[in-house]
């Protein structure tokens, strides 16, 4: 596999991480911008450690988590989005002034991180078994994460402000639509 070949698959996987990383960017908007720039470090880091682990240690959990992985995505996505919505929907427009925003806290960042990188672990998996030299790829398919993430932040973030409590709500949909999804 060449250089452009990782960068493909990089971006591929990142796909439900930019997706994440946007409604993140909207729901968190009031958040400082240097906050908001760990989603794609973190994203970028675990898309780029799952396929690690999965060139490693893959054949040994493959057999256990192949077929519960989605239903995980599932639950993880699914739970975050609706109490994204549930919260959008339960603020008053009047309120949303004087209401602190929402913490950004880093368990949820590790989570959402996860939830998002369970398939690079059968990319790794799948990278073994074409003899391909794994640190470099990891890395490549890390920078096409971190590239994407951001600028989903960023728009996100511009989004956010002018969508206002909206975003939050919209974030959530498109949460719960990624958790769908992926089991299908």
């Amino acid at each position: 596999m060449n250089v452009y070949e990782i960068l493909v698959i990089g971006a591929a996987l990142s796909m439900d991480a930019f997706a994440v990383a946007l409604a993140n960017g909207m729901a968190f908007s009031g958040c400082a911008r240097q906050k908001l720039l760990a989603v794609p470090a973190m994203f970028a880091l675990f898309q780029a450690a799952m396929p690690v682990a999965g060139f490693y240690f893959g054949c040994i959990f493959a057999a256990h988590i192949g077929g519960y992985a989605d239903y995980a995505v599932l639950a993880i996505l699914g739970i975050i989005g609706m109490k994204m919505l549930w919260e959008g929907m339960s603020r008053e427009d009047c309120k949303e002034q004087q209401r602190p925003h929402r913490e950004f806290t880093p368990g949820l960042l590790i989570v959402q991180s996860l939830a998002t990188s369970i398939d690079a672990l059968a990319v790794g998996i799948s990278l073994s078994l074409v003899s391909v030299s794994i640190f470099p790829a990891a890395a490549l398919i890390g920078i096409a994460t971190f590239a994407l993430c951001t600028a989903a932040v960023l728009l996100g973030k511009k989004l956010g402000k002018c969508m206002g409590r909206r975003a939050e709500i919209a974030g959530g949909l498109l949460l719960i639509l990624m958790a769908i999804m992926s089991v299908f």
